[in-house]
């Protein structure tokens, strides 16, 4: 399991030297090799320890993912971390030999707002250096603010070639050359499809220069691209980023935030307050089935006797994206299982369903068949009710929500159970809700998701759901 960072004896010792001049006296260069000092003695801002911990992170590393709590500052410790490093041009890279960063967050507007918190930093930074020179001939009440070459609401160019810019998570960022990336809100982003969006757009950015990319984020539920980048239980044996938890407690020492912390702790619901402050992945704000329930819902059934049992089979046909899949599930003491499941590749012809469960039902006692109502498979399923099988037509359009709604409540009772397996796992995971503005339940897939296994799963069992079990039994 990823843990939570830990701040030993050595470096907290380190931080405190940090925190202080060397020899108290200002040198420039020391607020050049370290943007601690740049923090507190040219802007007049103390990091905190973990933030500390975060900017040597990024120091060290080409590739950094980052979970954290909420309001930690963890954003603020970016900005000055992304201000020190062009103020300094600290990378001279590109056809003009000049440091250029990009900051990203989960829209464009979000992001737009991490530049202004960085150009806010230049302003403190005013005000820091005018203390600091008064009296003296170089005092100026713009120390900051007079290098500015060029400002606007989603760029800032400095004298001194430094670039940097704000980018919405959309194609828009393709063409830049960038020596440091810092995609805020990285769970969240507004994007159909993060990851080739990051894989195709972001990383190249940063290919020719040998730049940084810092991914940081709350959590927001198993399955998607975050999720994968963190690995928070070590399912990978190598990973390309360095990764880091920071939850909530981190924060030590700040009373009033702990008091904050507490109070909404008594006030949230438990694995949303885990997700927002404890860095859990336990939970998504737009799942429909709970994680956690869904990976009990996996056991060994390698000793099941399945020729004790009748079966109902269900088929959820492949359109033009989508996958054919076939499911089997029974009924053993109040509890409902799948214990068979089948997904075609895609463009699989859906006339070799008929020979295929005449197969399976050379291994199972099939009593009936549920099958997908629609244009490409209502053929099919008319030409096995003509064979005399017992076919009833499940319409996704009238019986979907309801359906899913029921499987739900029973797989949160323990009262659905499968053989454990990864597709299926991602694919329950993965499903989300959300209200139309007429106040109805929607259920789909993730835009670049599948939902496939999940549909023929739910189908099948919905013969247990609410009625009683047919009893008419075919057999070919």
């Amino acid at each position: 399991m990823l843990e939570p960072i830990k701040l030993d004896e050595k470096f907290m010792d380190e931080y405190y030297e940090r925190m202080n001049l060397k020899d108290n006296k200002f040198k420039l260069s020391d607020m050049r090799e370290d943007p601690v000092k740049f923090a507190k003695f040219m802007i007049g801002f103390n990091l905190r320890d973990y933030q500390v911990h975060l900017m040597d992170l990024i120091s060290n590393s080409q590739k950094i993912a980052v979970v954290k709590g909420r309001q930690i500052g963890f954003s603020t410790s970016i900005a000055i971390y992304c201000l020190w490093y062009a103020w300094f041009s600290k990378s001279k890279t590109g056809a003009n030999k000049n440091t250029e960063i990009t900051v990203i967050s989960k829209d464009d507007d979000a992001a737009k707002k991490l530049l202004q918190q960085i150009k806010d930093f230049m302003y403190l930074g005013d005000k820091q250096m005018s203390a600091f020179l008064k009296g003296r001939k170089d005092h100026t009440t713009c120390a900051f603010s007079k290098e500015i070459a060029q400002s606007n609401v989603d760029m800032l160019k400095l004298k001194n070639g430094a670039i940097i810019r704000s980018f919405p998570p959309t194609g828009k960022v393709r063409g830049t050359s960038n020596d440091i990336v810092f995609v805020d809100e990285f769970a969240f982003l507004n994007n159909p499809d993060v990851r080739n969006y990051f894989y195709a757009d972001l990383l190249p950015t940063i290919s020719h220069t040998g730049g940084k990319i810092i991914c940081s984020s709350t959590p927001n539920g198993y399955g998607n691209f975050f999720y994968d980048l963190i690995d928070p239980e070590d399912k990978m044996s190598e990973h390309d980023f360095q990764r880091a938890s920071y939850p909530h407690s981190v924060n030590r020492g700040d009373k009033m935030y702990e008091e904050n912390v507490s109070l909404l702790k008594g006030h949230m619901d438990e694995n949303k307050f885990l997700q927002e402050y404890e860095c859990s992945f336990e939970c998504a704000d737009v799942s429909f089935f709970d994680s956690k329930k869904v990976k009990d819902m996996f056991v060994d059934l390698t000793d099941l006797v399945v020729d004790k049992y009748e079966y109902v089979l269900a088929i959820d046909y492949g359109m033009t994206q989508a996958r054919t899949v076939i499911s089997l599930c029974t009924k053993i003491e109040g509890v409902i299982y799948r214990v068979y499941y089948k997904e075609f590749p895609g463009g699989w012809d859906i006339n070799g369903t008929i020979p295929f469960i005449k197969g399976l039902m050379d291994r199972f006692k099939i009593v009936k068949i549920i099958g997908d109502y629609c244009p490409q498979g209502e053929a099919i399923n008319q030409q096995m009710r003509d064979m005399g099988w017992n076919v009833k037509p499940f319409d996704f359009h009238t019986e979907k929500v309801s359906n899913f709604v029921a499987f739900r409540s029973k797989l949160n009772k323990g009262e659905i159970k499968a053989m454990h397996d990864e597709a299926t796992e991602k694919q329950f995971i993965e499903m989300q809700q959300e209200e139309t503005k007429m106040g109805k339940l929607q259920i789909h897939k993730p835009r670049s998701g599948r939902d496939d296994i999940v549909d023929s799963f739910v189908m099948a069992a919905s013969h247990y759901l609410g009625e009683q079990m047919e009893r008419g039994v075919f057999f070919v």
